[in-house]
């Protein structure tokens, strides 16, 4: 009777092992099939301005690089040789970073990014029973702008909520970001978003991708190493793990919008400066050059800071009043008065 039970949990033991080495081996075989499609893909037409380039990567992830433009998004085996693509779609056309600025007693300074390029609307708010009395950020027709813009208010805020009203958008809700570190110094930044593409689905044969609406597209290899291709996976880093925004005092973006090999090396040669809050060159950094202007401030890098994300907003639809005495006042000339179906008079 041992020995019948000691080959019985043998013969379970090896059963078991032979299952999931079994599993395994499909498991890499279905992720060696699924990544067999990934690859370069030329889309649309021939000329220069009208192509464009479907970028699939081994990390489920895609990218369709047009002239002027990106999609990205996540693909999917949908099983046999059927793969479904999903463009990622932002939530929010506004991005808030901030950090603590002991210069700023009371107060709160935001510089605000991309503003001019949307109807646009804030307000800081200390209460959620406040009502919303959103003040334009710019003139009607404003034109001839003059970066940066940036804005101190007399007050604090526990929260900050924006509204802009969108070409693309099919409603217009109201964004407020909770400000739960009690900042005082932001970087607010507005990008409208493109037109979001559908999903979209094709059949993986013999290295070409055929579509639903009957193209064709044939696989190329996907060079890694290439400067292009290294951006566009850096864009595509920025959109799902940025965490900070790094600049000088006067807006000079570090690495532009995302994490780069720049801001890296800077983290290594830099000192960190807790009374600063700020990333100090001891080698080229003159003491108070962050408060005095001149025609170098804007290009020097000597001292950084970093303005953390804030991920902790809501979005809702809800009544508002519009206060019509804008922040910055940009106009060269004065243009007729265009009225559009988005007006909100």
């Amino acid at each position: 009777m041992k020995y019948l039970v000691v080959i019985l949990a043998i013969f379970l033991s090896t059963t078991i092992l032979l299952s999931n080495s079994v599993s395994k081996s499909i498991t890499n075989m279905e992720n060696i099939h699924e990544n067999s499609i990934a690859g370069e893909y030329t889309l649309g037409s021939s000329s220069p301005s009208g192509r464009a380039h479907l970028l699939i990567f081994t990390d489920r992830t895609f990218a369709i690089a047009y002239f002027g433009g990106i999609q990205t998004g996540k693909w999917e085996h949908e099983g046999n040789n059927m793969y479904k693509f999903t463009p990622h779609s932002k939530e929010t056309d506004f991005e808030l970073f901030g950090r603590n600025n002991k210069q700023l007693c009371g107060s709160v300074k935001i510089a605000f990014i991309g503003f001019e390029d949307g109807n646009t609307f804030v307000q800081l708010r200390n209460s959620a029973d406040e009502e919303y009395n959103m003040q334009q950020v710019f003139n009607d027709n404003a034109n001839c702008f003059a970066h940066p813009y940036v804005h101190t208010f007399n007050k604090s805020a526990k929260s900050i909520s924006f509204l802009s009203f969108g070409y693309l958008r099919k409603s217009n809700p109201i964004v407020t970001f909770n400000n739960s570190n009690g900042y005082n110094d932001f970087i607010a930044k507005y990008k409208q978003s493109d037109e979001p593409l559908k999903s979209f689905s094709a059949t993986f044969e013999n290295q070409t991708l055929n579509f639903e609406d009957g193209d064709s597209a044939s696989q190329l290899p996907l060079d890694g190493d290439s400067k292009d291709i290294k951006a566009i996976k850096q864009f595509m880093d920025s959109q799902t793990n940025q965490k900070a925004i790094y600049c000088n005092p006067f807006y000079n973006m570090l690495g532009g919008l995302s994490d780069s090999l720049q801001i890296k090396d800077m983290k290594k040669t830099f000192t960190f400066n807790a009374e600063k809050n700020a990333y100090i060159d001891s080698a080229h950094y003159v003491e108070g050059q962050e408060i005095v202007e001149s025609d170098q401030s804007y290009h020097n890098l000597s001292i950084i800071y970093s303005f953390e994300i804030l991920k902790d907003y809501t979005i809702h639809s809800i009544k508002y009043n519009v206060d019509k005495k804008n922040l910055f006042h940009a106009q060269c000339k004065e243009l007729p008065i265009r009225k559009t179906k988005d007006s909100y008079f």
